[in-house]
């Protein structure tokens, strides 16, 4: 997937195959909720982002149309970025629990 040609100056230079750039781009993304004090649920993350508790958010593209809307519009009257993840499951990893889960986010 990742394919270093050479470093010049301290900087790698290397090519990604087609596609995977945005799939390395999520899992960097999703590293951060592996420490950091989240919340997860959708219900929780609704009521943090009301509370302005709210520094990141994280919506499964698999999740359902009624939620990803309330999400989205939450986190728009927020002001709160919102990162999409692929699937409920790997969402569901990242915040370090065993069921799949539509929502989380980062506190403040």
């Amino acid at each position: 997937m990742l394919n270093i040609d050479e470093i010049m100056n301290g900087v790698v230079i290397d090519h990604i195959t087609a596609g995977t750039g945005l799939s390395l781009y999520h899992l960097l993304e999703l590293e951060k909720l592996k420490n950091a004090d989240k919340i997860v649920g959708t219900r929780r993350l609704l009521r943090a982002l009301a509370a302005g508790e709210v520094s990141e958010a994280y919506l499964a593209m698999d999740a359902d149309l009624f939620i990803a809307r309330q999400v989205r519009e939450a986190c728009e009257k927020a002001g709160v970025r919102l990162y999409e993840v692929d699937t409920m499951k790997q969402l569901g990893q990242a915040c370090g629990i065993e069921v799949k889960t539509a929502a989380a986010g980062i506190r403040r």
